[in-house]
């Protein structure tokens, strides 16, 4: 997948802002449509200290959307992959007006440590044509994607209004961050203890959320 990926982000650390990650498909000031939006992977990526209030936005980790209208390609081939993200207000913010558009396609999201936020889903608004209209995850990306892949991710504090029944089958829930067993969460080490659930729980052997190794070699000197 990453070979033949069109936008490529890894190894990157995000820190003091109101928003993460925007994926969007969108007209133009002047209503130009953009041919495609398509095959996207980003992975080993930590937000954190991402806060609505605080920094103007919204508190989402990751907007994934589509313009109304866009005749051609809305977004698709997604992948969110072995991310550790904080966040304040919403895990994902979907958006796709379904009585003009197509579902979204190829979306995965997977191995990645976040929390829920007050809300896991919310839409981008538009109202009942909203694909997220509905914001129970489980809902919201059935309606949001065709196909996708929700699995071996850990949501860290879902509240009562959105238990596990309400998400995808195959994931994880910790009641709390420290439930995971991070090395130091307050201090910012996010690596996860030997004796972690999530440790070697990926899809692919790996810990859940970021390779903390792997990123922090990457951007080694950098300021």
């Amino acid at each position: 997948m990453e070979r033949d990926s069109a936008v490529i982000i890894r190894n990157v650390t995000v820190s003091h802002v109101g928003d993460g990650i925007q994926i969007a498909n969108g007209r133009s000031d002047s209503g130009g449509v953009p041919l495609a939006g398509l095959r996207y992977s980003i992975h080993d990526v930590i937000v954190d200290d991402l806060n609505a209030a605080k920094y103007a936005g919204f508190g989402t980790f990751a907007q994934i959307s589509t313009g109304r209208g866009i005749p051609v390609v809305p977004d698709e081939d997604a992948t969110i992959n072995h991310v550790t993200a904080f966040l304040s207000n919403a895990m994902l913010t979907l958006g796709d007006d379904i009585q003009v558009n197509a579902p979204m396609t190829n979306f995965v999201f997977t191995n990645n440590m976040v929390n829920a936020g007050a809300y896991p889903v919310l839409t981008t608004c538009g109202g009942t044509a909203n694909c997220a209209y509905y914001n129970a995850p489980l809902i919201a990306l059935d309606t949001c994607f065709q196909p996708y892949t929700f699995s071996h991710n850990a949501v860290m504090a879902s509240s009562a209004n959105f238990p596990p029944s309400k998400y995808p089958f195959g994931n994880y829930f910790p009641p709390t961050a420290a439930a995971v067993d991070f090395v130091n969460y307050n201090g910012g080490d996010y690596h996860l203890q030997s004796n972690s659930p999530y440790k070697n729980a990926g899809t692919d052997g790996k810990d859940l959320g970021a390779d903390v190794d792997a990123l922090r070699l990457a951007i080694a000197g950098i300021k």
